[in-house]
């Protein structure tokens, strides 16, 4: 189990569909993208500044793109498992913590 801090957004317009920015920008755009199924991505900085893009999903590994949508552009601090897959990471975390 891992704990990262991130912020929540949607795969399309965060990675250059829109360049909608961040924080309180990107979440105007990014609730309305995640209700309508666009991946939900878990951005994390290091204090090297590295970027780190995972996919979100619940435990099971099923996308939780609506329900995360309401933390959209949102700092947040979850908990749970890293799997590393051919040129991404899965972050999985219990959906009770988006609820």
């Amino acid at each position: 189990m891992r704990t990262l801090a991130c912020e929540i957004v949607d795969s399309k317009c965060y990675l250059g569909a829109m360049i909608s920015g961040e924080g309180k920008v990107h979440k105007s755009c990014a609730g309305p993208c995640l209700l309508g199924d666009i991946q939900a991505l878990f951005v994390t900085r290091e204090a090297s500044g590295a970027v780190f893009y995972r996919l979100l999903a619940d435990e099971r590994g099923a996308a939780m793109a609506s329900l995360a949508s309401s933390h959209a552009g949102e700092r947040l601090t979850l908990t749970g498992t890293v799997t590393r897959l051919p040129g991404i990471e899965l972050f999985a975390v219990p959906r009770a913590s988006l609820e």
